[in-house]
């Protein structure tokens, strides 16, 4: 087989009849110890970020099924769901999981945040985890662009993965995916602080992500993937070209490479090496939109404490209903090339009176995707026990008449007169985030 047919196999290797189809759900945060200072992550004469994945690994030893916990590179805890059909069996898991995790934090003294990019520390403040993988990583991303440090150390996100049915579904929802990332980085923008600093109208983590690694990062329009019917071909013929950061060898132990995913698959003897490289290549891809063995999402920040699930519904809402699904495709299919470049400009800026697609503001394509989304919703509430429509509803209600958590925590913050290291830990050591 070539190599582009052994990805392809990967990653259409678990199709799911529609009413099958289930959701999963990652959601990270950044913690603080009472003084302000970064919980570490890695072991030493304190508690550390691994000491706390180790404590909630065991907790939930008898939980099934059960719900995985990792490590970013700078300590950031993520919580991943076990796939289920709906939100509500999410939302069961994820509040088992706050709990547990209020008892570790209060134990220990911990500040939770969530925010989506750490408001005080520079990336030389914060240690990286001591993992070869992550290692390469960093040296790597300290000459392929100018944020990779931020990123590893300093970002948290909320990611929504997705099972597709056909590969047809499954390259029409990455093409709506990447083609409305844009708009959903500045609906969710929750990165109001940077360095110490108010951000402003930057869109931090946004501007992070687009500045790691252009050969890995950012958009699929970037690459060159902007068009049905052929969007997951495509998708397929360039994960195979992407430079890989490491390979791993048959010990486990990883290596430094400047290899392509094709590459790496010619040089293995057999299909069970190929199919475990697969994986891993797949794994070196950071665009907002990616495959694996499902379609995951990953251009959101991380939202504020009780909407944690609101990017999730959006994107359930827009993608997974077929007669949404083909009225959005209707719509953005009719966008230029260059007008999709230029909304993705507007990403770098939390500024939703700029110009968009077909003469349409920022502010007027939100207010029609999220009127479509709940659309969305409602229909596929028909099928369930319960509506999701409470997981988005609310945050739009607020954003939509507030503007962005960007934007509205700076405001807050320079009302109150308060230096910045003051403000955030007093407003998250009494925080209220378990509903």
């Amino acid at each position: 087989m070539q190599p582009e047919e052994i990805i392809s196999d990967f990653i259409l290797s678990h199709p799911i009849a529609p009413s099958e189809r289930k959701i999963g759900v990652e959601i990270e945060c950044i913690l603080f110890n009472r003084d302000g200072s970064r919980l570490p992550v890695n072991p030493g004469r304190g508690y550390s970020a691994m000491d706390m994945l180790g404590e909630l690994e065991t907790l939930q030893d008898q939980d099934q099924p059960k719900s995985w916990y990792s490590l970013e590179p700078g300590g950031q805890v993520e919580w991943a769901s076990p796939p289920e059909p709906s939100l509500w069996e999410i939302d069961r898991h994820f509040r088992r999981h706050l709990k547990r995790m209020a008892t570790l934090c209060e134990r220990q003294e911990l500040v939770v945040l969530d925010l989506s990019l750490d408001p005080i520390h520079h990336p030389d403040q914060v240690d990286l985890i001591r993992l070869p993988k992550y290692e390469i990583m960093d040296k790597r991303f300290a000459i392929t662009g100018t944020r990779g440090t931020w990123m590893m150390r300093n970002s948290t996100s909320v990611q929504v993965n997705l099972d597709f049915s056909t590969p047809e579904e499954a390259g029409e929802m990455a093409f709506l995916a990447d083609a409305l990332s844009p708009l959903a980085s500045l609906l969710f923008a929750h990165a109001p602080f940077v360095g110490g600093r108010p951000a402003g109208r930057s869109n931090s983590r946004a501007i992070v992500w687009m500045r790691t690694d252009p050969a890995r990062c950012g958009s699929l329009l970037s690459q060159g993937i902007d068009r049905l019917p052929d969007f997951l071909p495509s998708y397929v013929r360039w994960s195979g070209r992407v430079p890989l950061l490491f390979t791993q060898d048959q010990t486990g132990d990883f290596h430094p490479s400047r290899l392509s995913g094709r590459e790496w698959i010619e040089e293995l003897p057999d299909d069970t090496s190929r199919r475990k490289a697969v994986w891993w290549i797949l794994h070196q891809i950071f665009t907002h939109v990616r495959f694996k063995n499902v379609l995951e999402i990953r251009g959101s920040d991380r939202p504020p404490f009780g909407y944690e699930f609101a990017p999730s519904a959006w994107w359930l809402g827009l993608l997974w209903e077929e007669s949404v699904r083909q009225e959005l495709i209707h719509r953005v299919e009719r966008w230029s090339t260059e007008e999709r470049r230029l909304l993705e400009q507007t990403t770098l800026e939390v500024d939703w009176s700029q110009p968009g697609p077909e003469d349409r503001t920022v502010r007027e394509w939100l207010d029609w995707l999220s009127d479509l989304a709940l659309e969305g919703l409602r229909q596929r509430g028909n099928r369930l026990p319960k509506d999701e429509t409470p997981f988005l509803r609310p945050y739009l209600d607020r954003v939509l008449s507030q503007g962005p958590p960007a934007l509205t925590v700076q405001d807050r913050f320079m009302r109150s007169g308060m230096d910045l290291p003051a403000y955030i830990l007093k407003t998250y050591q009494n925080r209220e985030w378990i509903s």
